[in-house]
């Protein structure tokens, strides 16, 4: 009888390892797999903003400051504010205002579960 009980509780052990080992391999490779999809985006996201100064630059905003903010929600979609410095961009009209936003959003790298706002400051 004590063998039985012996043999009952090392295989309930060594099934409790299994299940762990097996939730920590499927556990590992979604972690590797959400890492893969972030630097997916970071590479997206440093493009974009080189692409962006690259144009400002030729349209006469020399040195601009541009800051890039993303926020990540529950259900995976992205939220991103981009925000430019430039002395000249305060007196940019209504209507240039609203062409130069155009053309930096015309470069977005845009999916139905991201979105843009752009400022300036």
């Amino acid at each position: 009888m004590k063998k039985n009980v012996g043999f009952g509780i090392i295989t309930v052990i060594l099934v409790l390892i299994s299940f762990l080992c097996i939730g920590g391999a499927v556990s590992g490779q979604s972690t590797e797999k959400m890492r893969t999809k972030e630097q997916f985006y970071v590479d997206l996201e440093n493009q974009y903003i080189s692409e962006i100064r690259d144009m400002l630059n030729e349209e006469g905003y020399v040195n601009c400051g541009v800051m890039l903010t993303r926020t990540v929600l529950e259900d995976g979609s992205r939220e991103y504010h981009m925000n430019i410095h430039h002395k000249r961009l305060a007196k940019l009209t209504e209507t240039e205002s609203s062409t130069l936003k155009d053309m930096i959003r015309e470069k977005a790298f845009m999916k139905e579960e991201i979105s843009f706002v752009i400022t300036f400051g």
